[in-house]
């Protein structure tokens, strides 16, 4: 009977509380609009090889984050937002390999896994840091972020004979683990200059 007692006055608390908060304006979480992720600092490791002042350091990294790393991480419809560089992604992959895309799809394991982890990290834990500031220096150089999914579809354009050939998921992914040996600037010139568009 006591316990019947106190839980009817915490109920009635617990309802004056949740009526008194439909008043208020809506707050949507996070009030900043960036999904916070795990492992933020990796960004800051390739930054850590371009100087030994960390003041420095910290301005590279800020500018950094304002500029582009904030886009990948805020869900948003605007150009250059992760939604519209994944929707890029595969506009290039189902336009110039549409069998290795149809291939993977009835193997269970659809492009985008992959590359939206590759953009959202900007490639930091997949390609070595020389490659990565490579890149970086072209996204400062281009002010876009439009060479991410670029250069996710020209990985799988190299990788289109053994992605095919995969008969399982985990060979697939095996496949797109492996970094070694891969060069950002041939493979965007490769995407950019010289593979043909199917249909075109």
């Amino acid at each position: 009977m006591t316990g019947r007692l106190t839980e009817r006055p915490l109920r009635a608390c617990v309802r004056a509380c949740v009526s008194s908060l439909r008043h208020l304006p809506a707050i949507h979480f996070p009030p900043c609009g960036i999904v916070p992720t795990r492992g933020w600092a990796r960004w800051l490791a390739p930054i850590c090889f371009l100087s030994t002042n960390t003041a420095r350091i910290f301005a590279i990294y800020r500018a950094f984050f304002v500029r582009y790393f904030c886009r990948l991480h805020t869900i948003d419809d605007k150009p250059g937002s992760i939604l519209s560089l994944c929707q890029l992604f595969e506009q290039l992959v189902h336009a110039m390999i549409p069998e290795t895309v149809f291939h993977m799809l009835q193997l269970g394991c659809p492009p985008l896994h992959f590359a939206f982890h590759w953009m959202v990290n900007m490639f930091v834990e997949y390609l070595p840091v020389k490659e990565v500031l490579l890149l970086w220096d072209r996204v400062l150089g281009f002010d876009s972020l439009e060479l991410l999914p670029l250069l996710a579809a020209a990985i799988f354009v190299f990788r289109k004979a053994e992605l095919c050939a995969a008969q399982s998921m985990e060979e697939v992914e095996a496949l797109l683990e492996e970094f070694g040996g891969l060069k950002v600037v041939p493979l965007l010139q490769q995407v950019l200059f010289v593979t043909p568009i199917v249909g075109s």
